[in-house]
């Protein structure tokens, strides 16, 4: 049975544990926490296939020097591309990269147009490059190994309860810069002068103080005392801080996917999304805002509609494209594609692009490929 070794941080693994389970169906499958320098390498050249669960320094330190004959399989989700340590990975090394998004190249792109020479000359003297630019990637890499899969949505875990109408908005997530928690605060109280009778409830702790200084004084200044709480919310009892829920807010300045948005949606809420870059992709139209003013237009249509139909619709959304039976299975096509092509190239005579295409998920080990390839003529010898 082929080895894999999926590398990732110590509290970092939440987003691929439930694709670990899934391919030690199929696969030898183990989790790699750190080690010694020493550990680590003798990790990799056990692998057939080491994942890198975020694109930073277990996949930078792996693509140093040599590489033997085990595949490298990146996951990017998108804090990376605003850090140095994705620019130091060796791209020729990696046969793989999976992003949720296709907005992160965009953003990649917006980044190389803006006007940063200076930031780059700086840089070069340091000898350290800032950004992943797109031709930092082989061209080859760019167009056969990229593989755009949204993250997956437990459905069985966030469920939707009918909801009365008591004018709760949840937002999710550790309060810092990227959350951007001000546009939250300043929608919610644009939010209020619709209807005062809406509350807020933030379930996420503080990482940047400042930012509760000035919630404080909000609060104490602006007539919110009694509209705004604070939880502190463990991961596995996320549902039930849901449950009671009418509508999910998100005012991030990017992400790739924002969990947030897609466990709230599952749960029966309405999201209020503030228009970062490929929410569209992921989410309706209708729930995305670029003014403050739209949002409370979000609140009023809702309001003046069957809030617990359309709280069915927004599950069903996410039911439809992101639940875990649907998206799992194909990390499986990606993973299976790298640990059997060269074996199919050298059966077939090189010609493995198109038979890993029309195999799919159901086929778990190259004699399998090759009975496919059988039975659809495709055996040359």
């Amino acid at each position: 049975m082929k080895r894999i070794y999926v590398m990732c941080n110590p509290g970092l693994d939440s987003f691929v544990l439930p694709i670990v389970d899934y391919l030690r169906k199929y696969y030898d499958v183990h989790m790699f926490y750190g080690g010694s320098h020493q550990e680590f390498w003798d990790t990799i050249n056990r692998a057939d296939l080491v994942w890198f669960e975020w694109a930073e320094k277990w996949a930078q330190n792996a693509t140093v020097g040599e590489k033997s004959t085990m595949k490298y399989l990146v996951r990017m989700h998108s804090y990376e591309i605003f850090t140095p340590l994705v620019t130091q990975i060796n791209w020729n090394q990696i046969d793989g990269l999976i992003v949720p998004n296709g907005s992160l190249f965009d953003v990649i792109n917006r980044i190389k147009s803006y006007d940063m020479e200076e930031q780059y000359r700086m840089a070069e003297q340091r000898k350290q490059k800032i950004h992943l630019r797109l031709d930092m990637l082989p061209p080859n890499f760019i167009k056969d190994r990229i593989y755009v899969i949204p993250n997956p949505v437990d459905g069985k875990r966030f469920i939707r309860k009918d909801k009365q109408d008591n004018k709760k908005i949840a937002m999710i997530g550790h309060i810092n810069h990227k959350k951007d928690p001000m546009t939250a605060f300043y929608a919610f109280m644009e939010i209020l002068k619709y209807d005062p009778e809406f509350t807020l409830h933030i379930a996420g702790g503080f990482q940047e103080i400042r930012y509760r200084v000035k919630m404080d004084e909000l609060i104490d200044n602006a007539n919110l005392k009694g509209k705004v709480f604070f939880y502190n919310v463990p991961e596995e009892i996320l549902p039930q801080f849901l449950e009671d829920k009418n509508y999910i807010l998100s005012t991030s300045l990017f992400e790739s996917f924002h969990y947030s948005v897609a466990n709230g949606m599952a749960s029966g809420l309405i999201p209020l999304i503030g228009g970062w870059n490929g929410c569209k992709n992921l989410y309706p139209d209708k729930y995305v805002f670029y003014s403050l003013s739209d949002c409370v237009d979000i609140i009023k249509r809702s309001q003046s509609g069957n809030l617990i139909e359309e709280g069915k619709q927004c599950r069903q959304w996410i039911m439809d494209r992101y639940m875990q039976e649907k998206i799992i299975p194909q990390f499986k096509m990606v993973v299976d594609r790298l640990l059997w092509e060269d074996e199919v190239a050298e059966k077939f005579n090189g010609g493995s692009e198109n038979i890993f295409s029309e195999v799919g998920v159901q086929h778990l080990n190259i004699d399998d490929i090759i009975s496919h390839c059988k039975r659809m003529g495709k055996v040359s010898r």
